[in-house]
């Protein structure tokens, strides 16, 4: 009778400590290192290579009054002809430790015109399009960008299909700190395919 009552014990802390653990073992908790694939097919995936290490979306971005954003996000629409088409992709990289913040990385792309869909777009910062990436912890918080005199960067759009709404693509480049110029970040193997919203 003891050794059942006992057994039966141990099941039940077993069954309440697998709990515990499921609902400790968050996500952001755990270091993503693989690049995702290449793919066209709406998979929701966006990766890169910076500054050597590997980069993939992870958690949300949520602000304290607006809300979450999807990670990653897709949006397009047109304004009159397509030479004033927007597009908008962004990818944010949230990490905790259990409940604490640990980082947030976040990727905006933005084509303000002049975007035709598929092709290969070597950018610099103007009133069409600009690219960040922000990185902000506790203590610190640094924006990159496009530069304005010279193209630093190369976005190659593999896959645009609004009735499908996919868009795929690869890029790379250097993005330069805002307020420091000297500092920048080199990204390659970048890669998409994001639902378009």
């Amino acid at each position: 009778m003891t050794n059942l009552f006992t057994k039966k014990i141990t099941m039940r802390l077993l069954i309440i400590l697998t709990i515990f653990s499921i609902w400790g073992c968050n996500k952001s908790d755990v270091e993503l290192n693989t690049l995702p694939a290449e793919t066209q097919t709406g998979a929701n995936t966006f990766g890169a290579v910076i500054r050597g290490q590997i980069w993939t979306t992870n958690g949300k971005y949520c602000k304290q009054l607006g809300g979450c954003r999807e990670n990653p996000s897709a949006n397009y629409f047109t304004i009159d002809t397509p030479f004033n088409a927007r597009l908008g992709l962004s990818a944010d990289k949230v990490m905790y430790k259990g409940l604490s913040f640990i980082s947030r990385e976040s990727f905006d792309f933005r084509f303000y015109r002049n975007f035709t869909g598929i092709g290969i777009y070597h950018l610099k910062q103007d009133n069409s399009w600009d690219i960040q990436y922000e990185y902000a912890d506790k203590t610190n918080n640094k924006y990159y960008q496009l530069l304005q005199d010279r193209e630093t960067f190369e976005l190659n759009i593999t896959k645009f299909d609004t009735i499908a709404k996919i868009i795929s693509g690869k890029f790379s480049g250097t993005l330069f700190n805002q307020f420091a110029p000297t500092d920048s970040i080199k990204i390659n193997e970048g890669r998409f395919d994001i639902k378009l919203k």
